[in-house]
C-alpha cells in the first residue's frame, strides 16, 4: 500500500485542494516469473480546512457502495 498526501495549484478564486491518494497493489507472478497486478486505489479531495466528517461520511458510503456491488462493476454491469 502506498499513501500520497498533496496540494493541487489554486484556481483563481477558488480554495487550494488537499489530494490524498491510497493505492494498493497484489501481485502474482505464474510458474514463468510473470506477473499479474491487481490494484485497487482512492482519491480523496478536499478544499483545505473543509470539515472532515463530510470526507469520513462520503468515504464510508462509496466504501459500502464498492462492497456491495465489486462482483458487478468487474463484470461491467454497473
Amino acid at each position: 500500500m502506498a499513501i500520497r498526501h498533496t496540494t493541487e495549484k489554486a484556481k483563481l478564486g477558488q480554495p487550494l485542494i488537499d489530494r490524498h491518494n491510497v493505492d494498493m497493489k497484489y501481485t502474482t507472478f505464474n510458474v514463468d516469473g510473470v506477473p499479474t497486478v491487481y490494484q485497487v486505489y482512492v482519491v480523496l479531495r478536499t478544499p483545505q480546512g473543509a470539515d472532515p466528517t463530510i470526507v469520513e461520511k462520503l468515504s464510508a458510503g462509496f466504501l459500502a457502495y464498492v462492497t456491495a456491488n465489486d462482483g458487478p462493476v468487474i463484470a461491467w454491469e454497473n
